[in-house]
């Protein structure tokens, strides 16, 4: 899944680079388009079923400044999931660049919480199946597209 978008006037700082904390809103929307594209929305899983997700690690390298109206692309992979949490790595790339090499990488590290109580909790049976579909989907890099 790679979830693609433009940076934006309001997305930059004075040095016309994106503001740091951008790429990890970047990177939620491209976490909850993915979710959705397997059947997860947040508004149910937190509002019906009282389970939250909060990010408990995150972790970013930037590694080549993305610029002021810059198209990139987010990949997702996901990682070590299990009933109590899972991890997912990005990478920012610019979708102009036919060397693939990222703009950004990192992973960001998820527990499943009871709403409610605000403790760890295991995710039911149904709600983990289709987590373990959004993993299998997201198990690898997607191939970079040559650009246009």
């Amino acid at each position: 899944m790679t979830y693609v978008d433009r940076v934006r006037f309001a997305d930059v700082d004075f040095a016309r680079i994106p503001f740091y904390g951008r790429y990890f809103t970047w990177v939620d929307r491209a976490w909850e388009q993915a979710l959705n594209e397997h059947g997860i929305w947040f508004a149910e899983m937190v509002g019906k079923r009282g389970i939250g997700l909060p990010i408990v690690e995150a972790v970013s390298r930037y590694r080549r400044p993305l610029g002021l109206d810059d198209e990139f692309a987010v990949d997702l992979r996901v990682c070590d999931l299990s009933r109590r949490g899972l991890t997912t790595e990005f990478r920012f790339r610019r979708t102009r660049d036919a060397d693939g090499e990222p703009a950004s990488d990192g992973h960001i590290r998820r527990r499943f919480v009871d709403m409610e109580a605000f403790r760890p909790t295991e995710l039911p049976d149904d709600l983990h199946a289709s987590f373990a579909r959004v993993a299998a989907g997201l198990r690898a890099w997607p191939a970079p597209e040559a650009p246009a």
